[in-house]
């Protein structure tokens, strides 16, 4: 697997992120029942790969997840 290209599992659920395709000031969704195992995985590999990102846990369209900001 290419560094950019990473699978974060959570439960049996497995997801993949191209790391490379997240550009700054864009953002992305995942729905999640319990997010802060998730929040702390993203985290996780955000920071092995260096790259700045805010998040919250937030409720879109009745569905809580977790957005994921890219912010440089």
């Amino acid at each position: 697997m290419s560094g950019n290209l990473s699978e974060i599992h959570i439960g049996d659920a497995v997801i993949r992120i191209r790391w490379s395709d997240f550009k700054v000031g864009t953002s992305f969704f995942l729905p999640c029942l319990s997010c802060i195992n998730l929040q702390k995985e993203i985290k996780r590999k955000a920071k092995e790969l260096d790259i700045n990102i805010a998040y919250k846990i937030v409720i879109e369209k009745n569905i809580r997840g977790l957005r994921v900001w890219r912010i440089s």
